[in-house]
């Protein structure tokens, strides 16, 4: 047999012989001391009455075995083997155990004879067997009948220290899959803080007149962030007083949920000077009834009519020709004053004629050149007179000139024909 093949026999066979090490001392110990029939019904009379008496033995081996095991060394010292005190207890079994013990320890023998044979090219390794007999074992004697205690006590196994304690693999329980959460139903996002935004526009110099309604809506305009009109959040830091005419400071804001803005402005407030109406240089008739305010009115922006304060400086004589000039004065509440000058002029109308047209008679028929003939003068009877002579007895064309001249100096000439025919 070659090194390898012998090295892994004798690894076999020693695993062989300690796992069947008891079974060894078993035979070897039962060989060398047989137990006599009345022993062992002795001791099986024993066991049936001790009830802590060992039954059959397990052949598996107990975790708490506490013997030894034999070496290999130990099983062929002297051709027996060297048993623990448990193995001796066990030689009470019966005898067909024995005989099973006596044929398996006859085939182990010659596996380890066969495995420890010395090949021809080594040198045999003397072994030292110990060769001391056995002391005989002293028969087992019968336990007294044991009264059976009202409660058992267990005993408390003592591990072997040199054999360590399997160690259980526990089966880990299969822990159920955790039922997953119920997904949260979501939640509205919070609709974002809004942002609020003011935007005013209003000019630096506002023009108003005096004694009219100021409001600062006319003027100024105010949005928010979307667009939407916020006019009417407008507030001014004091009220205007149109009654005073000049400059006055203001600051004109708006606010949209806190956001304010704002600016200084100036309000003037003006006062327009009144207004002549119905006012035109005139020509009138010397003697014509003149009412210098006939058809003269005066206006004011904040006033109103102011007709009733017009004042007329100046006198026109109707009765005497000439110009005459006229001075219309009106003034308002803060002072503004108009003035206008009219000329009126006084002049006298001329004479004018009736009855002065041409004329055709027949010869020898009798013509008076002022048959017919009147002067119309409004002032007063004017004369008049008549150039020119009419021959009836002659057949022609005559011519006749007539003149008028008033006290004014007015004078008026027409003409006239006469067609004398046979």
């Amino acid at each position: 047999m070659k090194k390898k093949t012998r090295n892994i026999a004798i690894a076999g066979l020693c695993t062989v012989v300690l796992g069947s090490a008891s079974v060894g001392g078993y035979l070897v110990a039962t060989k060398a001391e047989a137990p006599t029939n009345t022993n062992v019904k002795q001791s099986q009379t024993a066991k049936s009455k001790n009830p802590f008496a060992n039954k059959a033995k397990d052949k598996t081996k107990s975790p708490f075995d506490t013997k030894k095991e034999p070496s290999l060394g130990d099983i062929f010292k002297g051709g027996e083997v060297a048993m623990s005190p448990f193995d001796k207890q066990n030689l009470l079994e019966p005898d067909v155990l024995y005989k099973e013990k006596q044929v398996a320890y006859k085939e182990l023998a010659q596996l380890v004879s066969t495995a420890t044979k010395i090949p021809a090219n080594v040198a045999p390794t003397p072994i030292t067997l110990d060769t001391k007999p056995m002391q005989p074992r002293k028969p087992i004697q019968p336990q007294e009948e044991i009264k059976e205690p009202e409660e058992i006590p267990t005993p408390t196994p003592i591990p072997d220290p040199l054999i360590p304690t399997p160690t259980p693999n526990p089966v880990e329980p299969v822990q159920p899959e955790p039922k997953p959460d119920p997904e949260p139903e979501p939640q509205p996002e919070p609709e974002p803080e809004p942002i609020y935004e003011a935007y005013l526009t209003v000019p630096d110099v506002i023009t108003i007149h005096a004694l009219s309604t100021f409001d600062i809506a006319d003027y100024a305009n105010a949005i928010d962030e979307s667009g939407a009109n916020i006019s009417s959040s407008i507030t001014l830091s004091q009220a205007i007083d149109t009654t005073k005419v000049g400059k006055q400071q203001i600051y004109v804001e708006v606010v949209n949920h806190n956001v304010k803005a704002g600016k200084m402005v100036t309000v003037e407030v003006l006062n327009d000077a009144p207004v002549f109406d119905g006012l035109a240089d005139k020509i009138v008739d010397v003697g014509e009834n003149v009412d210098l305010l006939n058809g003269v009115t005066a206006t004011d922006t904040e006033e109103g009519d102011l007709t009733a304060k017009i004042e007329v400086t100046g006198e026109v004589d109707t009765s005497v020709e000439g110009t005459y000039t006229i001075l219309y004065t009106v003034k308002d509440r803060f002072g503004a004053e108009t003035t206008k000058q009219v000329n009126i002029e006084v002049v006298a109308k001329i004479p004018t004629f009736e009855g002065v047209e041409d004329a055709t008679i027949f010869i020898g028929t009798l013509f008076d050149p002022n048959d017919g003939i009147t002067v119309n003068n409004m002032y007063e009877e004017t004369m008049y007179t008549v150039t020119g002579e009419v021959d009836t007895a002659t057949a022609g064309v005559y011519t006749l000139t007539y003149h008028a001249v008033n006290t004014y100096g007015k004078e008026t000439t027409v003409t006239r024909q006469i067609t004398v025919v046979e």
